[in-house]
C-alpha cells in the first residue's frame, strides 16, 4: 500500500502543478492581458474568478499530495474529499478519483494513517538544576553545616595560641620547681 500512497501523492502534486499552469493561463487569456476581443462578454470578471478557483483548487491538490507522501493523518481525509470531487471531471478525474478512494479506504491504509505520533520523552535536566529530596526534620537538626574558611582559620589561630600559652606555663612551672629544689648537683 505504501507504493500506492506514493503514487497518489506524486500524481496529486502533478495535478496541482498542471492546474496552477491552467489557472494562470485562464487569467492571462480571459482578463485581457492578450489582445483578444470578447465584445460585451464579461470575460475579465469570469476569467479572474475561474482562474483563481482553479489555482486554489490546485494548491489544495499539492498540499494533499505532500501530506499523503508524509503519511499525515489529515491528508487522508483531504485527499478523500478531493478524490470525490475529482470523480465529476470525466474521464481522467473519474478514474483518478475512484483509484484514490479505493486506496485510501483500504484497511492497510487506514492503519498506516492512524498511527499516532510517539510521545516525546521529557528533556534531561542538567545536574545543577536537580534538587535533593527533602529530609525529615529530625535529620535536618543533626546535619552539621560546614563552616566558612575564615572561621576555621580563626579557630586554628586560637588553638595555636592556647598551645603556646600552655607550653609557656609548663616552662614557668619547671623553672619554679628547679628553683625550689635547687640545682640538681645538690640533690646527691
Amino acid at each position: 500500500m505504501k507504493t500506492h500512497l506514493t503514487v497518489i501523492g506524486a500524481v496529486n502534486i502533478a495535478f496541482g502543478i498542471i492546474g496552477i499552469f491552467f489557472g494562470v493561463i485562464c487569467i492571462i487569456v480571459l482578463c485581457g492581458f492578450l489582445p483578444i476581443d470578447f465584445g460585451d462578454f464579461p470575460a475579465r470578471t469570469i476569467g479572474s474568478v475561474v482562474g483563481t478557483i482553479i489555482i486554489l483548487f490546485s494548491i489544495t491538490f499539492i498540499i494533499a499530495g505532500a501530506g499523503v507522501m508524509y503519511e499525515a493523518s489529515w491528508a487522508r481525509i483531504l485527499t478523500l474529499i478531493l478524490s470525490a470531487i475529482s470523480i465529476f471531471f470525466f474521464p481522467y478525474g473519474t478514474a483518478w478519483g475512484i483509484y484514490s478512494i479505493w486506496v485510501l479506504v483500504n484497511s492497510e491504509t487506514v492503519e498506516i494513517f492512524s498511527k499516532e505520533i510517539p510521545e516525546q520523552p521529557e528533556p534531561v535536566k542538567p545536574m545543577a538544576e536537580e534538587k535533593e529530596p527533602e529530609k525529615p526534620a529530625a535529620e535536618k537538626k543533626e546535619e552539621v553545616k560546614p563552616k566558612p574558611a575564615v572561621e576555621e582559620k580563626e579557630e586554628k589561630k586560637e588553638e595555636v595560641k592556647l598551645a603556646v600559652e600552655e607550653k609557656k606555663k609548663d616552662k614557668k612551672e619547671k623553672k619554679k620547681e628547679e628553683n625550689t629544689r635547687g640545682p640538681a648537683s645538690y640533690s646527691q
